[in-house]
């Protein structure tokens, strides 16, 4: 699994350091998976058997499990 650095700005900074309801999660848009290339429309599934369902960049609609997804999630 590749590591990227996240950039934060100063108040994200002091968000993540208070002590009172300090954030403890950054969430990151899922453009890109790694045996599909750029893909758009991810979301849940509601084929039966797969948990997620995207479109890749040729317009083609893909279901996969959760453990599938694992393997091409670039982060």
């Amino acid at each position: 699994m590749k590591e990227t650095p996240l950039l934060f700005k100063p108040e994200m900074v002091r968000a993540t350091l208070r002590e009172i309801d300090p954030k403890d999660q950054t969430r990151r848009l899922l453009n890109r998976l790694l045996k599909f290339g750029k893909i758009t429309e991810f979301g849940i599934s509601d084929t039966p058997g797969y948990d997620w369902h995207f479109r890749d960049k040729e317009m083609r609609w893909h279901d996969i499990s959760h453990n599938q997804g694992m393997e091409y999630w670039p982060y």
